[in-house]
Parts: C-alpha cells; sequence; structure tokens
C-alpha cells in the first residue's frame, strides 16, 4: 500500500468523511473509502505499518472489541498514536441504540493495558474500589496488547457546559444523559526493547494529542456558549449593581432628612435618638453595600478581562477556521479531481483486468489443450513403438512358421504313408507348441496363420485315421502319445496351479509376519538384514543410492514386499529433488516364471500430476539383475514427489525388494524402495 519509510495514517471507519490524509478503510462502499474491510475478521493491513490510527463512532459496532484492539496493536508502530472517539455509554438513547454493541466510558481504556499508571487524573475514573489502571490481565489471561492511555476528555450536553469541573465529575458518576461522547488519545506500546534510549516517559513527553477539525470545531462552540452564558451573567450582575446603587441613594436621603429633622426639634429627642439609631443603622447597610458594590466592580472587572480574552481567542480561532476551511475546500476540489482521474482509471484498470483475466483464461485452456495433446502424442507413440515391436516379433515367427511348413510339406511329398504318419504326429505336436506360445503372447497378427496350421493338423488327423484303417498298430501308437502328452500337460498344469497356491500363502504369512510390532523392535537391534547377503552384487548401485539419499537410520532392513497383484499400486514418498530424471532402477522379484502380464512405474509431482508412465513385459524381467525404466523424456523433480509401481495381468506372484525402518516413538514402519535414479 505504501514505500517502506512513508508515514501511514489510517482512518478506520472513514465513513462519508475521511479525515484529510488518511487512508480510508470501511465496510461499506463509499466516495471516501479506500479499502473494503470486515474488522470483525481482521484489518487487512501489514503488521508494524501504521504510523497514527484515527476511529470515530466506528469501534461501538465491532463484535468482539478485544479482537479488534489486537488488531490494531498488531498493524500500528511502537509508539504509534491512538485516537478513538465514540459514544458514552451512560446515555439512555446510546443503551436502547441496538446498532451499539460495544460499551466505552471512562474505564473501557483500563482492559487494553497491564500498565499500572496512566497520566489522567484519577478523578476522572473514580473508582470504589482502589485499583492499579491497567486492568487486561484480570482475567488471567494473556490479551496480547499493550495500548496506554495518555489523555481522556469528555464532551457534555448544554446544560453542564458552563458547570466547575467538579461538578461535572459529580453529575457524570451520578445520572444519566449528562455526557454525550467521549475521546482517548493512547500510544501502542510493544516493549522497552523496541526503542532503545527512550523510555516510555519520553515518549509521554513528546507526545502530541491529534485532534480531528470536528472536534476542534466543537470545542469552539463551546467555548461560544461559555462566553455567551458569561455575557449574559455580566448583564445580570450590571442590572443588580444599579439597583443597589438605586437603593444607597434612597438610604443615603433618608439619613439626610432624619438629621435635619434632629436639629430643628430638639423636644423630639428621644424620637430623634431612636430615628438616629436607625439612620446609624441604615449608614452601615450603606457601607456594606458600598463594599460589595466594590467587590461586585473588581469581580465585573475581571470578567471584562476574561471576556476580552476569549474574544480574542475566539477570533484567532476563527481566522484559524476560516483558513482551514480555505484550505480545506481548495483541497476538496483536488480531492474531486483526482477521485474522478482515479475512477476512471480504475474503470480502465477493470476493464483492462477482465481483458487479461480472459486471456488468462484462454492460455490455461490453450496449455491444458496442449498438455493432454503431449500426452496423448506420447500415448501413441509408446502404443506404435509397442506394436511395431509386437508386429515384427510376430512377423518372425509367422516367417519362421511358414519356412517350418514348406519343410513338413516337402517330407510329405518324398516319405512313404508310415513316415508320413510319424511326421504329422510331430507336426501336431509342434503345431500344438505354436499355439500355446501364440495364446502367451496373445498376438492378433496370429489368426489367420493358427486358422491355417488348424486346419493342416485337421487334414492330417484325417489322413491318419485313414492310414488307420490299413495299419492299426501305427494308429495305436499315435494314440497313445496323444493319450501322454495330454496328461503330461494336465500334471503341469495342476502342479503350477499349486505352486501358486503355496507361493500365494507364503506372501500371506509373510505379510502378517513383517507387520508384527515385535518383528519390527527386534530388526531394530540387528546390525543387518539376512536378505543383504542373498542378493546378486548386480544390485550395488541401487543399495548405494538407497542408504544415502533415502534412510536417515544406520540399521535398514531389506525387505521382499507384498504381492503387486492385490494393490493397484506400491506407492513411495520421495523426498529428494531429482534434477533431470531419464531412468529409474528396481529390485524386481517374480515368484515363478510366467509369460503373461506388464510391470511399469508411474511418476508423479509433488502436485500429484502425472509426468511419467513406462510399462515393460513382465517375460522380460531378469530378477538377478536391475529392472531399468526409460523414460521418454527427462524430469526435473521437486521434492517429495511420487514413484508408482503397478502390475497388470500377470499369471504369477509380482513382488519388490524394499528398505524399511522401524519408528520406536511413532509405533510403525516406513518403507522406501531398492531403487536408483538416473
Amino acid at each position: 500500500m505504501t514505500l517502506e519509510n512513508e508515514v501511514v495514517n489510517v482512518d478506520l471507519g472513514c465513513g462519508k468523511r475521511k479525515q484529510e490524509g488518511f487512508f480510508g478503510i470501511d465496510r461499506f462502499p463509499m466516495p471516501e473509502v479506500d479499502m473494503l474491510a470486515d474488522i470483525d475478521l481482521g484489518i487487512p493491513l501489514q503488521d508494524d505499518s501504521v504510523d497514527m490510527l484515527f476511529s470515530s463512532h466506528f469501534l461501538e459496532h465491532a463484535r468482539d472489541l478485544m479482537f479488534t484492539m489486537r488488531e490494531i496493536y498488531r498493524v500500528c508502530k511502537h509508539g504509534a498514536q491512538v485516537c478513538i472517539i465514540a459514544p458514552y455509554n451512560e446515555q439512555k438513547l446510546n443503551i436502547a441504540n441496538p446498532y451499539h454493541i460495544t460499551i466505552f466510558n471512562e474505564h473501557t481504556p483500563r482492559f487494553w493495558t497491564d500498565h499500572t499508571e496512566t497520566p489522567v487524573d484519577e478523578a476522572d475514573y473514580a473508582d470504589p474500589v482502589k485499583r492499579p489502571w491497567g486492568l487486561s490481565k484480570s482475567d488471567n489471561s494473556n490479551p496480547g496488547l499493550d495500548i496506554r492511555l495518555i489523555n481522556m476528555e469528555f464532551f457534555y450536553f448544554p446544560e453542564y457546559l458552563h458547570l466547575p469541573l467538579e461538578q461535572k465529575r459529580k453529575f457524570r458518576n451520578e445520572r444519566f444523559n449528562v455526557c454525550d461522547q467521549i475521546m482517548y488519545q493512547l500510544i501502542v506500546w510493544k516493549g522497552d526493547e523496541c526503542s532503545p534510549g527512550v523510555s516510555y516517559e519520553d515518549h509521554v513527553s513528546a507526545f502530541k494529542p491529534y485532534e480531528p477539525h470536528y472536534i476542534r470545531h466543537l470545542k469552539m462552540h463551546e467555548q461560544n456558549e461559555i462566553i455567551q452564558k458569561f455575557t449574559q451573567s455580566e448583564a445580570a450582575l450590571r442590572q443588580r449593581i444599579e439597583g443597589l446603587k438605586t437603593e444607597l441613594a434612597q438610604a443615603t436621603n433618608a439619613a439626610q432628612a432624619a438629621a435635619a429633622e434632629q436639629s430643628t426639634a430638639a423636644a423630639a429627642a428621644q424620637a430623634l435618638a431612636a430615628q438616629a439609631a436607625a439612620a446609624a443603622s441604615a449608614i452601615t447597610t450603606d457601607t456594606l453595600l458600598e463594599r460589595r458594590i466594590n467587590e461586585l466592580t473588581e469581580d465585573r472587572a475581571l470578567t471584562d478581562r476574561l471576556l476580552h480574552e476569549a474574544r480574542a481567542d475566539n477570533h484567532q480561532l476563527r481566522l484559524q477556521v476560516m483558513s482551514a476551511y480555505e484550505k480545506a475546500e481548495a483541497l476538496s476540489a483536488q480531492i474531486h479531481e483526482g477521485k474522478t482521474r482515479l475512477m476512471k482509471s480504475q474503470l480502465e484498470q477493470e476493464q483492462l483486468s477482465e481483458q487479461i483475466n480472459r486471456l488468462s483464461e484462454q492460455n490455461a485452456k490453450l496449455e491444458s489443450d496442449n498438455v493432454d495433446a503431449l500426452l496423448l502424442v506420447n500415448e501413441l507413440h509408446e502404443r506404435l513403438a509397442e506394436a511395431q515391436s509386437n508386429t515384427s516379433a510376430a512377423h518372425q515367427a509367422l516367417l519362421d512358421q511358414t519356412q517350418e511348413n514348406k519343410e513338413l510339406r516337402s517330407r510329405l511329398e518324398v516319405s512313404a504313408i508310415a513316415n508320413a504318419k510319424v511326421a504329422l504326429v510331430k507336426a501336431e505336436l509342434v503345431a500344438a507348441n505354436g499355439i500355446i506360445d501364440w495364446y502367451r503372447a496373445k498376438e492378433e497378427t496370429w489368426n489367420i496363420e493358427q486358422h491355417r496350421l488348424q486346419q493342416d493338423v485337421i487334414n492330417a488327423q484325417q489322413a491318419t485315421k485313414k492310414a488307420a484303417l490299413t495299419q492299426s498298430p501305427l494308429a495305436q501308437e499315435v494314440q497313445h502319445l496323444n493319450l501322454a502328452l495330454s496328461t503330461a500337460k494336465s500334471q503341469a498344469s495342476q502342479s503350477r496351479h499349486e505352486a501358486l497356491q503355496v507361493i500365494d500363502s507364503l506372501q500371506s504369512e509373510v505379510r502378517e509376519y513383517r507387520s508384527s510390532r515385535s518383528l519390527q523392535l527386534v530388526s531394530l537391534y540387528k546390525s543387518k538384514s539376512s536378505l543383504w547377503n542373498s542378493i546378486s552384487p548386480a544390485f550395488t548401485p541401487l543399495r548405494s543410492f538407497t542408504e544415502k539419499h533415502l534412510l536417515k537410520t544406520s540399521r535398514p532392513v531389506l525387505t521382499l514386499g507384498d504381492d503387486l497383484r492385490n494393490v493397484p499400486y506400491r506407492e513411495y514418498l520421495m523426498p529428494l529433488r531429482q534434477e533431470n530424471l531419464g531412468g529409474v532402477l528396481l529390485a524386481v522379484r517374480p515368484l515363478m516364471r510366467g509369460q503373461l502380464g506388464l510391470l511399469g512405474v508411474e511418476i508423479v509431482s509433488s502436485n500429484d500430476e502425472v509426468v511419467a508412465h513406462v510399462v515393460l513385459p513382465l517375460a522380460d524381467i531378469d530378477p538377478e539383475v536391475p529392472t531399468r525404466f526409460e523414460l521418454p523424456t527427462a524430469a526435473t523433480l521437486d521434492a517429495n514427489w511420487y514413484l508408482r509401481v503397478f502390475v497388470r495381468d500377470s499369471d504369477v506372484p509380482v513382488a519388490l525388494y524394499e528398505v524399511s525402518q522401524y519408528s520406536i516413538m511413532k509405533k510403525r514402519t516406513k518403507y522406501f524402495p531398492f531403487a536408483a535414479l538416473q
């Protein structure tokens, strides 16, 4: 929002009248608002980024005041000033207002700090119980803030403005509707270590409290009302002085008349003496009146002097206000022009943003389509290569079979009938073997040749049956050979089936044995696993790579994993970053010799994207040497990518060598592939 060394002033809840030079934040969009934010969810500013924060009639709407004050503490710098103006709670309208959630009075800022003292006069926050100022830890928790009060001002209703300070405090504590609003001027303190060489008292001494324009205007208005009240009191005092002067003149005339009567009427001395006493009493009264008049005159002179000073201050303040209003109008015009330009630029920026978003969406879609196309092309290339390889093998097999058939036909032409019968039996066996190989290879291109070979066998069998009519001993020998061949095939199939059942049973027992916790604990105290000595020296590169890059223990255990046919895939988390990965070496162990099925690996990035997919025929796997999976293109992978190994359509169990390490604390075993990356 700002440069690093720029002063940042924030008007929190600025509404329609943002303070000049402040950054406005509010929950409703208005012309003066620079940022929309719901303070109940937090203030969207960086830590230690604000120099001055002002909020007027806004925080009373906060649902959790302590959370909001912690947010203010977080975004403010150490030593930043905070000025808060809020409605005073002890007013019936504020109590009834359903939109006012939080209470503000003279005790509210005591819960924003645990500092024991404040510069504010103790009489302004009278408390029946003697307590220190800060109460933020009164519920025995850490409040997470320290915002200390420097100054606190109360704004009274007009009928209480002219009263002395002590009487104002008394009425404020005893009555409703005495005080209208309250202003706190505070400082954010984040610890003495944040300002080495400058103490908190130094900060307080240099503190210059901020006042918004409308507060200064309100104070001027209150001062004018006080001056007007003094003027009215002065007029009443003048009238009272004039009345006292009239009474004094009347009393003086009465005394003079009494003295004249005393000199002319000696006979009525006693009566006149009484009148003289009354006159003396009147004279005494006149003396007291003169003294009171003098006191009132002195008070009037003092009032005149104070009134003159107040008028001079008022005139100076009016001049300052006029100058400020003129500057404000000029700045308002500039701000209006700037806002017009800003709105225009924002509109253009929004249009550009929409265009950029549309272009970004189109670009993302094109990139996604490109990636899908590349994956599809790679997959087609792989399938094409596999199909070409299979076609070449099938074609070669077809040529071999054709050549063999030609030789058989040649023998049929030159051989005798008896030799032809034996040759036909041999051809039947060879054809049967060819059919078995064809079923194992699953090549569709052999369908036509198979049909032709089967037809030749049928013809040969028919010829054999015809020959049996003439030479029955040879036919019996052929039948005997066919029966022996069928019996051998059945026994071999049954033996293979029984062997597979035994291997599956052993696999289940080994899996349960490996999951035993007692075995895992015992493996921790073995120096090496017994399998390390039984593997071929050809696996030395795999062992070196696994111990160097994948293991964090000095006692690795080499195990033979579960049958890969029982799971969709076996997944390993690879915690290392790999540059230009071109191939993967694995130790694969088919438990029997098989001709069917596929073995493959998948490389998955840390964001779950399949990077490579490689498949090899299971018949090509040599368990005595590492199996290499060559990636179509080299890949660069960040740490925590995944290696997946899978088996498809296999007729024999297939396992993978793994390296395990058992954690006593976590009570679980982690498995890593016995592999090498190239």
